[in-house]
C-alpha cells in the first residue's frame, strides 16, 4: 500500500490485478441503496411476484456467495445478493418447519444472529458471533467482543472431540479472539487463543470452509502474522511468516456446499 501511494496508483494495478480497486468499490458502491432497502425490510419481505425457487437451488446461490466472500470479490457479490438476500427472506417468511429453518439458515449470509437463532443450527449461531466480533475492532469495547466469542466456544465446545465441523468454527473463534485480543494489546491472550485454535487446525488437516467460514493451517499461519503485526512487532510478524508460501486454495465452500447439492442439511 506505502509503495501503491508513493507511485499514485492501485494497489490492484501494483499486483498486476485486471479490475482496479477504484473500480470494485463503485461497484459495490452501486448496490448499496438496494441492499438498504432489502436490510430494512429482512423481517417483512415484498411479495416476488413468482414463486420461491426450490430450497437446493438457493442453496448453490448462498454457497457461491459464501465463495465470493472468502475471496474478497466484493464487486461480484454485491451485484448477486440483494436478490438473493430478498428471496431467501421471501422464503424464510412463507415456508413452514424444517424447510423454514433451512431457509433461515441460508439467510444468516445477512442478518447474521437473528437468522441463525432461528435456524436451529448451534454452529451456525457461534458463527454468527464470529462475524459480529468484527465489529469490535471498530467500536469496541475488546473485552466484550472476547465475551461474545468465548460464550459462542464455550457452547460447543463438547462437540470439538467428535465433529469436525464444529472443530473447525470452533478454531475460527479462537483465531478471531486472538487478533482481537492483541488488537486490545492483550499479548499473552493472543498467543494463548491462537494456541488453542492450532490444535484445532491440526484436527482440520487441511483448509476447509464451513458456514461461510474458512479455517485450517494456512489460515492460522495468516491470523498468527496478524496478531504480531497487531502487537506492532514487525520482527515477530517477519519471523513467524519466513519460509511460508500460502497455497493456492481451490474452490472454498466446497465441503460446505457438497451437502445442500446432495439435499442434505444437519
Amino acid at each position: 500500500m506505502a509503495v501503491a501511494r508513493a507511485l499514485r496508483i492501485e494497489v490492484s494495478a501494483l499486483l498486476g490485478e485486471e479490475e482496479g480497486a477504484g473500480a470494485v468499490a463503485s461497484r459495490g458502491e452501486a448496490c448499496l441503496p438496494e441492499l438498504r432497502r432489502v436490510v430494512t425490510a429482512y423481517d417483512c419481505p415484498p411479495d416476488p411476484g413468482r414463486p420461491v425457487r426450490p430450497l437446493p437451488e438457493l442453496a448453490r446461490d448462498v454457497a457461491r456467495a459464501g465463495h465470493l466472500r472468502l475471496q474478497c470479490q466484493y464487486g461480484a457479490l454485491g451485484e448477486m445478493v440483494v436478490p438473493l438476500l430478498e428471496e431467501l427472506s421471501v422464503a424464510a417468511d412463507v415456508l413452514a418447519g424444517h424447510d423454514r429453518e433451512v431457509a433461515f439458515w441460508l439467510l444468516s449470509i445477512d442478518r447474521v444472529r437473528w437468522a441463525a437463532e432461528r435456524s436451529g443450527d448451534e454452529l451456525m449461531l457461534a458463527t454468527a458471533a464470529y462475524v459480529r466480533a468484527e465489529t469490535f475492532f471498530v467500536s469496541g469495547p475488546v473485552e466484550s467482543g472476547l465475551r461474545i466469542l468465548g460464550a459462542a466456544a464455550e457452547a460447543i465446545a463438547n462437540r470439538t472431540l467428535t465433529d469436525t465441523e464444529a472443530a473447525s468454527v470452533y478454531g475460527a473463534l479462537h483465531s478471531r479472539a486472538a487478533v482481537l485480543a492483541a488488537f486490545g494489546r492483550k499479548p499473552e491472550q493472543a498467543w494463548a487463543y491462537l494456541e488453542v485454535a492450532r490444535v484445532m487446525a491440526e484436527s482440520a488437516g487441511a483448509e476447509v470452509s464451513y458456514f461461510h467460514t474458512g479455517f485450517g493451517p494456512a489460515t492460522l499461519k495468516v491470523h498468527e502474522v496478524a496478531i504480531a503485526v497487531e502487537l506492532r512487532d514487525a520482527d515477530e510478524a517477519v519471523r513467524r511468516a519466513r519460509g511460508w508460501v500460502p497455497p493456492r486454495l481451490g474452490s472454498c465452500g466446497r465441503a460446505w456446499s457438497t451437502n445442500w447439492c446432495s439435499g442434505e442439511f444437519r
